[in-house]
């Protein structure tokens, strides 16, 4: 099957999964079927974008019904709408599910009945205050993609904004507890159920800041050589590539493109040089890489050829013998 028919299959697949997210009633649309949805999307969309720029290179004749029809720019904007619904219905769900609602109208009622009215007056002030401490603290779960966010600066900045709200609850808590004296069950079901939230994330975003910390500090630092297309050596630079830059969780997308296209040089470099520096571009660029020389058949030939042109030895002696050896070894 040649490019265009796994071109035109990937077509099909795209469309029929954007139909059926379309079909696909919106009481069923939980987040793990929106999260699955989304990964087959996109991993379908990264076959079909570096297919295209394969075509672009490999097929003269732009008059066929691919090019003519624009086919590639239609199904981007089928997949970019569709993608944006789903990631605006995963934000929607996520928010629901940190959102709390509080009721606190009756709190002060089952204390004014015992307390003078200056003590419940008390009371009331601080669970109102509370009450926005809560509902500050949910809106910064809420906007918190431990999934998505990888950077250490923004990371620390997350930890540092749940921190600081954590604390303004917890101060005020132990002043409410003297005056309740956990008699109102009510309350302390809505501190603990925040309480949980906050531990859960705030162990999430330290393991994910020292998992990066320790990256960094065990990684030792390489200078990564230039690739100019030779087969022999795309094994040596791709292993060093996708240990210093491409298995880095500490270097975003749109850095990991900056850094492969500075290492790129003469038929590598033409190669990917219609992809711009920016993160959307970074997994094309690679994979375009990859199809073209990762390729066993072709490594050989290039040693085979090196093999060939090595000069003829005529007196097999030490010092020709250890010539042939630095070449080929």
């Amino acid at each position: 099957m040649d490019k265009l028919e796994l071109q035109s299959t990937c077509f099909e697949n795209i469309k029929t999964l954007c139909t059926s997210y379309r079909k696909y009633s919106s009481s069923r649309k939980t987040e793990e079927y929106l999260n699955i949805r989304l990964s087959s999307f996109e991993e379908q969309w990264r076959d079909f974008e570096a297919r295209n720029a394969l075509l672009l290179l490999e097929l003269e004749d732009k008059t066929i019904h691919y090019f003519s029809e624009d086919v590639y720019n239609k199904t981007k904007e089928m997949y970019l709408t569709t993608k944006t619904d789903l990631n605006n219905k995963l934000k929607y769900l996520k928010q629901q599910k940190h959102s709390v609602n509080f009721d606190l109208s009756d709190i002060s009622v089952e204390y004014t009945q015992d307390c003078e009215d200056g003590k419940s007056e008390k009371i009331q002030q601080l669970l109102n205050k509370q009450e926005c401490n809560f509902n500050a603290i949910c809106h910064a779960l809420s906007k918190i993609d431990i999934i998505r966010t990888s950077e250490k600066w923004e990371l620390e900045d997350n930890f540092n904004i749940l921190k600081s709200k954590w604390e303004c609850i917890d101060k005020l808590h132990w002043e409410i507890d003297f005056q309740l004296k956990r008699s109102n069950d009510h309350y302390y079901r809505m501190y603990s159920d925040i309480e949980e939230k906050y531990d859960e994330l705030r162990k999430q975003l330290q393991s994910k800041i020292w998992s990066n910390a320790h990256y960094q500090q065990s990684t030792p630092r390489m200078e990564l050589p230039d690739f100019y297309g030779n087969y022999s050596k795309w094994n040596s630079f791709k292993d060093l590539f996708l240990e210093t830059i491409h298995n880095n969780p500490t270097i975003n997308k749109a850095q990991k493109m900056k850094q492969l296209k500075t290492k790129l040089k003469g038929e590598a470099e033409s190669l990917v040089q219609h992809l711009s520096v920016c993160a959307e571009n970074y997994n094309s660029c690679w994979d375009i890489l990859v199809q073209r020389y990762d390729n066993r058949r072709l490594q050989f030939s290039s040693f085979f050829n090196t093999m060939m042109s090595l000069p003829v030895i005529h007196e097999p002696d030490a010092n020709n013998l250890k010539k042939m050896h630095d070449i080929i070894k």
